[in-house]
């Protein structure tokens, strides 16, 4: 079993794309579960960081990617929060665990867990159009370029992203509290 901490050591430069692209967009390019995800994401009316502040949110993701199946749940967690009246973020992923190694996690244990990325920068998420929460790595080469999109969506926050050109994913978050 892996674990990858996804948010340490990346470089923030900039915003590139204005708004998520469609990764559903082809036949068969998604499981029917990505495509479910995928639709409630764009049926999200938009990002409310206030409703996210100091809590931690994990479940499913699927990746379209070769190295996994997308068909298969992979888990992710991101624990959310308001610092100098900016959004910001930490988490991480999980990939081959029979289930959520993220679910026992607390609001106080996230918030010590991911502290050391909440508290940076390059975490602070761009909601300037309203419409989500957005924030992107440049990475020397294009494949490690990283890009996330949230949406809140009642109770539930909603992320797709891209770990460079060739990897896409969606994910269905839920309060662990």
């Amino acid at each position: 079993m892996k674990v990858l901490l996804v948010i340490l050591g990346l470089t923030f430069s900039g915003l590139v794309y204005s708004q998520p692209y469609d990764m559903c967009q082809h036949k068969g390019q998604c499981s029917e579960t990505q495509d479910k995800i995928y639709k409630k994401f764009q049926s999200c009316a938009g990002y409310n960081p206030e409703i996210n502040s100091k809590r931690v949110y994990s479940g499913s993701c699927y990746h379209n990617s070769k190295l996994y199946s997308n068909e298969d749940a992979h888990y992710g967690a991101m624990y959310f929060d308001v610092i100098s009246n900016k959004p910001r973020f930490g988490g991480s992923f999980a990939f081959y665990y029979a289930s959520n190694p993220y679910s026992y996690l607390t609001n106080t244990q996230a918030q010590e867990k991911y502290s050391s990325s909440i508290n940076k920068e390059n975490h602070t998420l761009d909601i300037s159009n309203r419409v989500y929460g957005h924030v992107f790595w440049d990475g020397t080469l294009p494949e490690n370029t990283v890009e996330y999109w949230f949406k809140t969506c009642g109770d539930q926050i909603y992320l797709q992203g891209a770990w460079g050109p060739h990897h896409q994913f969606i994910c269905e978050l839920n309060p662990n509290e």
